[in-house]
């Protein structure tokens, strides 16, 4: 990737980059193409699940993690983290919930996703709040929040991480295919870091 990095800034003539600086340019840039497959309100216009060439170009980042227990209808950020680390091997931050399941006396359902406006709402209604085979979660700060509460639910996360951090002898853990994707996004982004218009249009020609 340094080395393909280095092929496309040289042929303007560019400033000569630091490996830091290169390090740096192509960790932005691995978080911003797993950004712009996730629908959001940043840019994303990709779903990650589109199809199965989407999903491939990010599958070494999902994990599915051990069964953990809601206490009192709670299971903090923390737990999640640390449950992604021992599926991962790894200390990287999750980015995205994909799914949220839980099982309950052997059956295993999804659990809906619910936003704050309707949490409440939903509770008084009989036919909107969650039930135990239809059970819901809202998100907060460092805590995913469960109804009905069932202290012996196992609930698992399918979770998207942030890209393992690029830096000397640790290579991208995003799939080998979308290197080269990513090297010219981090060109693009070092244009704009010494304002070199040339290179970055030169680049553009290179996807």
């Amino acid at each position: 990737m340094l080395a393909y990095f280095d092929l496309l800034t040289d042929k303007v003539g560019t400033a000569y980059f630091l490996d830091a600086e290169k390090y740096s340019f192509l960790n932005n840039a691995s978080i911003e193409y797993v950004k712009r497959t996730l629908p959001s309100s940043e840019g994303g216009v990709v779903n990650i699940e589109q199809d199965h060439p989407t999903f491939n170009n990010l599958h070494t980042l999902v994990y599915e993690t051990a069964g953990l227990t809601p206490s009192a209808g709670v299971i903090t950020k923390s737990a999640v983290q640390t449950a992604l680390n021992t599926a991962s091997s790894g200390t990287d931050p999750l980015m995205y919930i994909m799914n949220v399941s839980w099982t309950v006396a052997g059956a295993t359902y999804p659990v809906r996703y619910t936003r704050h406006n309707d949490w409440y709402e939903f509770l008084q209604n009989s036919f909107k709040r969650g039930t135990t085979s239809s059970p819901r979660y809202k998100q907060e700060a460092a805590r995913f929040v469960f109804y009905p509460v069932n202290n012996t639910a196992i609930v698992k996360f399918t979770l998207l991480k942030t890209p393992r951090t690029i830096s000397s002898g640790i290579d991208s853990d995003l799939p080998e295919h979308t290197h080269k994707a990513i090297v010219e996004l981090a060109v693009e982004l070092a244009a704009v870091a010494i304002r070199e218009e040339a290179l970055a249009n030169l680049n553009k020609l290179q996807q």
